[in-house]
C-alpha cells in the first residue's frame, strides 16, 4: 500500500512568484481581541487557508511565527487513511491517526474507526507550544483527537494567556465543551470559512493578526 502524504510546506515559501504588498490597517481587533479561530465544514479549505496564510507570514519576515498542521494521509486510491501533524519549521511529520486497531491504553484512544496516538501527538507539539512567548502561533487544529490530550489542552490555554502570542487556530463546527468555550471567549474572532469565501479571507487574516 502507498501512503501519499500532502506536499511539503517548503514549496509555501517560494510559490508565489511576485511578492505581494499588504498594508493591514490600522486598529482592526480592539485591544481585548487577540486570536482568531477558523471554523468550517469539512472539505471548505481550513487548513488549505491556514497554509496560504503561513506562506504570506513567512515571506513577509516581520514575525516571529510557529506551530503545526494537520493533514490527510491517502493510500494509492485516494481513500483517507489517517491524519498526521506536520511542523512549520521543521516540517517533520507524526503520525495522529490512523485505521489499525491497536490496545486501548492512556496513550491511545479510539475515534470512530480511528486510533488516536496521543504520546506521539504531544511529543511532537507540546514543546512548541510551551516555550512559544511572541509571534503568531500555528494551532491546526483544536479537534476531538487532539483534546484526548489534556496535557495540549492546558498548553493552549495557557499560551491564549501570553501577553506576546497571537493564536491562529482551526476548529471544527461543533466541538468539546473547551472548543465552545473558545467561541465563547471574548479574546477569540471566530472566522467561519466557506467554498464561496476562503480566498479572500487570507488578507482578512493577515489584517487580523497584524501585530503593532
Amino acid at each position: 500500500m502507498v501512503i501519499r502524504l500532502s506536499p511539503r510546506l517548503a514549496p509555501l515559501q517560494v510559490m508565489v512568484s511576485q511578492k505581494t504588498e499588504f498594508k493591514p490597517p490600522e486598529n482592526i481587533l480592539s485591544e481585548s481581541i487577540k486570536h482568531i479561530l477558523i471554523t468550517g465544514l469539512p472539505g471548505t479549505g481550513k487548513t488549505t487557508l491556514v497554509k496560504k496564510v503561513i506562506k504570506h507570514l513567512l515571506e513577509s519576515k516581520t514575525t516571529n511565527i510557529d506551530g503545526f498542521i494537520t493533514e490527510e494521509a491517502r493510500n494509492d486510491r485516494n481513500q483517507r487513511t489517517g491524519f498526521y501533524v506536520r511542523l512549520i519549521h521543521s516540517e517533520k511529520t507524526t503520525i495522529l491517526a490512523d485505521k489499525k486497531k491497536q490496545p486501548l491504553s492512556p496513550d491511545i484512544k479510539y475515534l470512530g474507526s480511528y486510533t488516536v496516538y496521543i504520546k506521539q501527538f504531544e511529543e511532537s507539539v507540546l514543546d512548541i507550544i510551551s516555550k512559544f512567548e511572541k509571534g503568531i502561533l500555528i494551532i491546526d487544529e483544536i479537534g476531538k483527537m487532539e483534546l484526548f490530550s489534556r496535557n495540549f489542552e492546558e498548553a493552549v490555554t495557557k499560551a491564549l494567556n501570553k501577553p506576546d502570542v497571537r493564536i491562529i487556530a482551526t476548529v471544527p463546527t461543533k466541538g468539546p465543551t473547551f472548543v465552545e468555550r473558545l467561541k465563547k471567549d471574548p479574546k477569540c474572532h471566530l472566522l467561519n470559512v466557506t467554498i464561496d469565501n476562503r480566498d479572500c479571507l487570507v488578507e482578512t487574516i493577515l489584517s487580523l493578526t497584524h501585530i503593532n
